[in-house]
């Protein structure tokens, strides 16, 4: 069902502000294992980004940047900002920030900044600055 599907995005979030690596590798795991099964639903589907997102994060907390790289590439910006909340708009561009050095890193810096300012998440800003 779709409340699962929030249920674990909830504690996906949780993990990655955790920092655990046992759980982070776990998270990894069934990510993987859910992307190959014949399992994936229109409600999982609904939930992908945010999903992705997580994942991507997972990974560069795993210390697999050139892997977490190729998960944030692969998601839709246009669903990033049509679909999902913005919460994991701000994960979004907290991890990409991370991930780029430049203009890209710049940009997603400058997204970052609005997200904050628009949701008043400064406590999760200030959290996802200090993991890792």
């Amino acid at each position: 069902s779709s409340l699962t599907n929030i249920f674990k995005l909830r504690l996906a979030e949780w993990l990655i502000l955790s920092n655990d690596a046992t759980l982070l590798k776990a998270y990894h795991n069934s990510i993987k294992t859910l992307k190959t099964s014949q399992e994936i639903t229109y409600k999982y589907e609904q939930f992908e980004t945010s999903f992705e997102v997580f994942h991507a994060w997972a990974l560069f907390l795993l210390n697999k940047q050139e892997e977490a790289i190729n998960v944030i590439e692969s998601i839709d910006l246009a669903k990033l900002s049509i679909h999902e909340e913005r919460t994991i708009s701000i994960y979004y561009y907290s991890l990409t920030s991370r991930l780029y050095s430049g203009d890209k890193s710049s940009s997603s810096i400058k997204y970052l900044d609005l997200l904050t300012e628009q949701t008043k998440y400064h406590g999760l800003r200030t959290m996802l600055n200090l993991i890792n």
